[in-house]
Order: structure tokens, then C-alpha cells, then sequence
């Protein structure tokens, strides 16, 4: 049975991701032949790079890998905020709304003309409350020059934990010092963590709590005595990566899946676990909900503009999967949430049962390819109004000179993730369910199969791109340091 699991989930995650990588090279708006060389390259001396490096780390003693590590992160935490500041942007789009109404969250609640956004939107409502509590803590103001390189900084600084819960991760899984400086090199080297540090959005903010869930997970499966508080502290980080974007929940059902397959042999148990993950999800969601009606929103006229769920399904069921604005003006127009919710369903049916399994299928790969087959993760819509006029509109504004460089390297970077943690899922094929790496993939299999049903574009796919890069550091380590990590993509045991 273990065995069975094993080959499905490794074909799944390895054959969609390959799927993705081949369309994505043949309808690349640029070249995507020469971008798949490129990420070749790449991956090659990434692999040499690592081959002789990790040798080197992993004759450190712990005590001197951790300085030398934390001298590494530094300078990155260091780059990354002096980046941050110089790539200070126009903020637009729903961005700007949120920063806009912030001074009403530190007013106090029920909020007053922001309040009919974010019943609307109420995705938005978390993050929104957590940069509230930022520049509550902080005492600066969000209006103003300070108060946007305040919300900048705090994005460097997420997406820096990002990084060192990723090496946590690594450490965790393989003990191994060749391993966590692999994660490192891949991570520094991403540019779009770079690209992203002025956009405070919920994309960036949500990516440590997702790690964090993940770390707390694996600190269960390695634990005893505490695991049931590893357990807890895992569901309480999902559900706060869960209030800034709502996607993160995927950690949950991966939770639960992975508990159950893992002890097959002692499915009471494992159910057990898996029921006190979701309870513990369940009752921060619902006290989170709660407030929100209780204390932070009025929804006394919420009937006459709130949207229901299924529009932004019905977004992601025709055309790119984007948003569209004739079917917000239908929905907005109808009477009340019932009336919405219903003949958005109906619109559902209706654009579901006009394909063929063939082009459905067409389209649900269209789709997946427009969200993890772009290196850019739709950064160049969010760089295109500087506030400072610098060196780095060379490289981020379209039609300057570095422009076109820049966006072929995230282009081949992001094929030498595909292809790296493809091939580590279905050379995995061998190996027995489950390992900690088989957690990170399970995750990512459950963010693309809700993007396939969900409005989605480039950007939805950066809050789980740091398990793309831990499954593809993991990938690369062990191809290039077979003597490292027991054998070229073996397993990852428990420690």
C-alpha cells in the first residue's frame, strides 16, 4: 500500500511539473528554448558549486557552520533591505487600498468607510490587521515617506525569516550542513525574493507562517514527549498564514493527508492526530470569524455588496483563469448574496460542461503554466512606477537595457526549479512513503490543484515557491553530493 501511495504521489507532483515546464518553454512569449538551456546551465553549476562546497561545510563543527551561516544571512538580510528601499514603489491596485485605510486600524474598530472594502474583500482583512499591528508596535505612522520604507523593511525582514526557516527545514530533514548551505545558495539566488521587498502584499507576508507551520510539523515528527504542542504550534501558523492569504490553508489538508499515510498501520492514532490539527485550525478560524462580526466589521448592510466565494471560481473557470470584469459586473449587479451565490454556480456549470475532458484539460494546464511557468511571478506589473530614480530601473523598467537579462534569468531559474524537483519526485519512485520531502511536495500538489479551480495569476504561486525551492535544493544536494545524502535522491530518513 505504502508503496502504491509512494508512485502516485511521486508521478503526480513529477509529471504535472514537467508538464508545466515543457508548455511553458514552448508558449513563452520570448524564447523559451533558450531559457530551458539557460536553467540547464544553471542547474549544472548550481550542482558543481554545491559538489565542492558542501564537502567543505560539512567539516565545520556545528558551532562554526552556524556563524558562518549567520554571516551569510546577514549580508542577504543586509541586501535585501538596502534593495528594498531603492525599488520603493507607486503602490497600486488592492496594495494600495489596504495601506490607504490603515490609519482606521489604528483608530480603533468597527472601521468606518474601509469597512465596505473588506467585506468585499475579505481576504485582505488579515493582512491588513497585521501591518496595522506593525506600525502599532513600531510607532511610525503609514502616511508618509517613513511609514512606506516601515512597511518595505517589515516585507525584507519576512521574506528573511522565509529564508532562515528554510534552512531550518533543511537542517531538520537531513542533518546535514551540505544540505542547508544547498537551500541557501538556491534561496539567495531567487531573484524574485529580491524583486518582491517593496511589495508589503500578502504574497511575501504569508510565506514565513507557511514555513513556520512546516517547521513546527516537522519538529513534531521528531519529537516525543512535546509533539502534541509541536502539533498545535503548527496548526496555529497555518491559520495565521491562513488569515493573511487565504490559500495557505492548503498546509492543512497536506497535514492531515501525510499524518494519515504515514501510519497506515495505526490509523487510529494517526486520525486522532490529524482530528486534533484540524480542531485546533477550526476553533482559531472560527474565533478569527467571530471577531471580525463581533467586533472589527459591521456587516449590518453586508447583503447589498458582499460577493460570494464562488465568483473568484468562476474567475479561474474560463478564459486565463484571471480576473474577469464581466463576470464581476453580473454579480455585482444581481439583488443580494443569495441571488450572487446561485447564478454563480449556475455560471459555473455552464463554463465546466462546455469542455471536453481533452480541453479541459488543455485549459487547467494552460492555466498552471501562466502561474508556475513564470520566473517573474508577475513582478514587472508591481516595478513599473519607481519612486526613486536609481540603478535599478535598469534592470526592472521594460525596455531598458537589463530588463530583458533580468527576466530570462527568472525565466531559466524557475525551469531549473521544475525540472530539479521533478526529477527528484520521480526518481523517488523507488523509494518508500513517506520522507519529510514528500510533506513539501504534498503541499505544493495541493496549491496547484486549488489554483486549477481558482482565479489565479503568477503572483498566487510565490507564497509556496520557498517549497519549490526546499524540494529542488534537496534534489540538487543529493545529486551532487551522493556521498552527502546516502545515494542520488534517496529518501529522507527520520532523524
Amino acid at each position: 500500500m505504502e508503496r502504491a501511495v509512494n508512485r502516485l504521489f511521486c508521478l503526480l507532483l513529477g509529471g504535472i511539473l514537467l508538464a508545466i515546464l515543457v508548455s511553458s518553454v514552448i508558449h513563452w512569449e520570448y524564447n523559451g528554448p533558450a531559457a530551458l538551456a539557460a536553467g540547464l546551465a544553471l542547474t549544472g553549476g548550481m550542482g558543481v558549486l554545491l559538489h565542492f562546497a558542501a564537502p567543505a561545510a560539512g567539516r565545520l563543527s556545528p558551532g562554526r557552520f552556524r556563524i558562518f551561516l549567520g554571516l551569510g544571512l546577514l549580508v542577504y538580510g543586509l541586501v535585501l533591505a538596502i534593495l528594498g528601499t531603492l525599488l520603493a514603489q507607486v503602490l497600486i491596485m488592492d496594495m494600495d487600498y489596504v495601506y490607504r485605510s490603515l490609519p482606521e486600524f489604528l483608530e480603533g474598530f468597527p472601521l468606518g468607510q474601509s469597512n465596505f472594502y473588506y467585506i468585499i474583500c475579505n481576504n485582505n482583512l488579515g493582512l491588513a490587521l497585521l501591518l496595522a499591528a506593525v506600525y502599532r508596535v513600531s510607532g511610525i505612522s503609514p502616511e508618509g515617506g517613513a511609514g512606506l520604507e516601515a512597511g518595505i523593511l517589515f516585507n525584507c525582514l519576512m521574506i528573511w525569516l522565509t529564508v532562515l526557516l528554510l534552512c531550518r527545514c533543511a537542517r531538520l530533514l537531513t542533518q546535514s550542513n551540505g544540505a542547508v548551505l544547498g537551500v541557501f545558495l538556491i534561496s539567495t539566488f531567487f531573484l524574485p525574493f529580491w524583486l518582491w521587498t517593496p511589495v508589503f502584499y500578502s504574497d511575501t507576508l504569508s510565506m514565513p507562517f507557511i514555513l513556520l507551520a512546516v517547521v513546527c510539523f516537522f519538529r513534531f515528527r521528531l519529537s516525543g514527549r512535546w509533539g502534541g504542542l509541536w502539533l498545535a504550534a503548527s496548526a496555529l501558523a497555518a491559520f495565521l498564514g491562513y488569515a493573511v492569504k487565504g490559500s495557505a490553508a492548503v498546509v492543512v489538508p497536506a497535514v492531515m493527508i501525510w499524518l494519515v499515510l504515514e501510519h497506515l498501520d495505526g490509523l487510529k492514532a494517526a486520525l486522532r492526530q490529524a482530528v486534533l490539527y484540524l480542531v485546533c485550525f477550526l476553533v482559531l478560524a472560527g474565533g478569527y470569524k467571530a471577531a471580525q462580526h463581533l467586533w472589527i466589521l459591521d456587516y449590518t448592510d453586508s447583503e447589498e455588496y458582499a460577493l460570494p466565494t464562488e465568483l473568484w471560481l468562476c474567475y479561474g473557470s474560463h478564459d486565463d483563469g484571471d480576473y474577469s470584469q464581466e463576470d464581476y459586473d453580473y454579480c455585482a449587479s444581481l439583488p443580494d448574496l443569495e441571488s450572487r451565490r446561485k447564478a454563480m454556480r449556475q455560471r459555473l456549470r455552464e463554463n465546466y460542461s462546455s469542455y471536453t475532458p481533452g480541453e479541459l484539460a488543455a485549459f487547467e494546464l494552460h492555466k498552471a503554466t501562466l502561474t508556475w511557468g513564470d520566473g517573474t511571478y508577475g513582478f514587472t506589473k508591481y516595478l513599473a512606477a519607481p519612486q526613486k530614480a536609481n540603478w535599478t530601473a535598469f534592470f526592472t523598467i521594460q525596455g531598458q537595457p537589463g530588463y530583458m537579462p533580468l527576466v530570462y534569468y527568472c525565466q531559466a531559474y524557475q525551469y531549473m526549479l521544475l525540472l530539479l524537483t521533478a526529477a527528484g519526485a520521480l526518481v523517488n519512485l523507488a523509494h518508500p512513503w513517506p520522507s519529510g520531502r514528500s510533506f513539501s511536495g504534498l503541499c505544493l500538489l495541493g496549491i496547484l490543484f486549488l489554483l486549477s479551480l481558482w482565479e489565479t495569476k503568477a503572483r498566487y504561486a510565490l507564497h509556496f515557491s520557498p517549497l519549490l525551492l526546499l524540494c529542488a535544493a534537496c534534489a540538487l544536494w543529493q545529486a551532487a553530493c551522493p556521498a552527502d545524502s546516502g545515494g542520488a535522491f534517496a529518501s529522507f530518513e527520520d532523524s
